[in-house]
């Protein structure tokens, strides 16, 4: 059901449509949850779809989110982001 939710909020609901603190919320439920499959989806669906919200800008997702009073899920967020960019760009160099 959890997963459900995720993808559904991802899907059909705007970032900016939700409140600082109800961003950071799902972030942090998403990202800590029990269940390896809720954190995939909060990653790859979730938080990547806000980011192509904001045309792939970090920064400007990291504006939209409480960087200074939740820096540990915001930190979370950033590794998160970063991890997934880069065995993205990994897998598309070519090999000597």
């Amino acid at each position: 059901m959890r997963k459900i939710a995720y993808r559904t909020l991802a899907e059909k609901v705007n970032i900016k449509s939700l409140t600082i603190a109800q961003r950071m919320q799902l972030l942090s439920n998403g990202l800590h949850d029990r269940s390896e499959s809720i954190k995939e989806v909060c990653a790859k669906e979730l938080l990547n779809g806000w980011l192509k919200s904001f045309d792939n800008d970090i920064i400007r997702l990291l504006q939209c989110l409480d960087v200074e009073g939740c820096t540990e899920v915001a930190e979370l967020a950033l590794k998160t982001v970063l991890a997934g960019t880069v065995s993205t760009d990994c897998t598309s160099l070519p090999k000597d």
